[in-house]
C-alpha cells in the first residue's frame, strides 16, 4: 500500500509514511532500509514528495538521511523529514 495522500500548507501533494516501528528483535537486519526503498520508488514514481515525523532522540534519523530525507521542521517532540523525488540515489 503507497503511502497516504496529504497536501502541505501550499497546498502541494505529497505523501505521508507513517507509524513504522520494528521490534527490537528485528532491527538490523535490513528490514527498515527495504521498507524505505519500496517507499521512495513509490515517490519517484509518483513524482511526489514524501513526508515523515518521528520522536526527538530516535537514532533512526541518520537511517532516513542516507536515504535522502532531509529535515523540515522540529519541536521538543518531533522531527519532520521529507524526501524529494528522484533527487537522491536510493541505497
Amino acid at each position: 500500500m503507497p503511502p497516504a495522500a496529504e497536501q502541505d500548507s501550499a497546498g502541494s501533494p505529497h505523501s505521508y509514511f507513517s507509524r513504522f516501528f520494528l521490534l527490537p528483535q528485528w532491527q538490523g537486519r535490513g528490514i527498515g532500509s527495504a521498507v524505505l526503498r519500496a517507499v521512495i520508488a513509490w515517490s519517484d514514481k509518483a513524482h511526489r514528495p514524501c513526508c515523515l515525523t518521528y520522536l526527538q532522540g530516535n537514532p533512526v534519523s541518520g537511517l532516513y538521511r542516507r536515504f535522502g530525507f532531509e529535515k523540515i521542521t522540529e519541536d521538543s517532540q518531533f522531527v519532520t523529514m521529507v524526501y524529494h523525488p528522484n533527487t537522491k540515489t536510493i541505497l
